[in-house]
């Protein structure tokens, strides 16, 4: 009666402090112990230096604490800056000192392998980038066209003239027109129409046009006469 006692004291120590005991030994406990034996077993739970990977076990009030070098941490200094991966994408965690490295798979990138072709989205004009094994594709919006839909397909053999830029409006186009040109196409001059009277031949100027006038007219428009 009094070992079964020793041992439900013993066990109640071990629960009390965070010691492990397993099924197995419950049966050998009451053999293994005397009555100068009970001090010695349960005085130091350190003295098994329960902490991994070079971890320093400390006694506290109820078991052990243990003093991790990094960069493992954990109760028993058990993980490492790679517990749990933080490396996406199927990415390998390299544990440092000073924190984690990840070697990204291709065709991933950045710290946690988190970037992909299209993190970024390349694609302009609001063209839809899609991911294709290694590298990435464009899916454009009308009228746009490219690799990475730069280009406008109505634009493509550009109907301004006079140096005017094509842009995509909608389902069409607009010219900019460079001064002093105008019209749909950047096709008319201040001299289109001829605002010049009685024989005056208009020319064109940088802001607008002059009209040269025949004797005996004269005036902005040669709408005078001597």
């Amino acid at each position: 009666m009094l070992s079964m006692v020793r041992v439900e004291i013993l066990f109640l120590f071990y629960a009390l402090f965070g010691l492990a005991v397993s099924a197995s030994g419950y049966n050998n406990i009451e053999s293994s112990i005397d009555s100068n034996s009970f001090g010695k077993l349960s005085s130091d739970p350190c003295s098994g230096n329960p902490c991994l990977n070079g971890g320093t076990c400390r006694n506290g009030l109820f078991g052990y604490i243990c003093v991790c070098k990094a960069p493992f941490h954990g109760p028993r200094c058990e993980y490492d800056w790679c517990h749990p991966n933080p490396c996406k994408n199927g990415g390998h965690c390299l544990a440092r000192t000073d924190g984690y490295r990840c070697t990204c798979k291709v065709p991933f990138s950045g710290k946690n392998c988190e970037r992909d072709p299209c993190s970024e989205n390349p694609c302009y004009n609001g063209g839809t980038c899609v991911q294709t094994g290694f590298s990435f594709k464009c899916e454009c919006r009308y009228p746009y066209t490219g690799d990475v839909c730069q280009d406008a397909e109505i634009c493509r053999n550009n109907p301004c003239y006079n140096g005017g830029t094509c842009q995509p409006h909608g389902d069409t186009y607009k010219c900019r027109c460079p001064s002093p040109y105008s019209g749909v196409n950047c096709e008319k001059t201040p001299c289109s129409e001829n605002p010049c009277l009685n024989g005056g031949t208009c020319k064109n100027s940088l802001f607008g046009y002059i009209c040269v006038c025949e004797p005996p007219f004269y005036g902005p428009h040669c709408e005078e006469a001597n």
